[in-house]
């Protein structure tokens, strides 16, 4: 369960980060 867990919130980071790069590329 908490293997579980841990593996969204690593999902949820990347995928923000992903996010934040890209409008950061989209900006420049």
């Amino acid at each position: 369960m908490f293997t579980l867990l841990f593996i969204e919130l690593c999902f949820r980071f990347f995928t923000m980060t992903k996010l934040m790069s890209i409008s950061t590329f989209s900006f420049l």
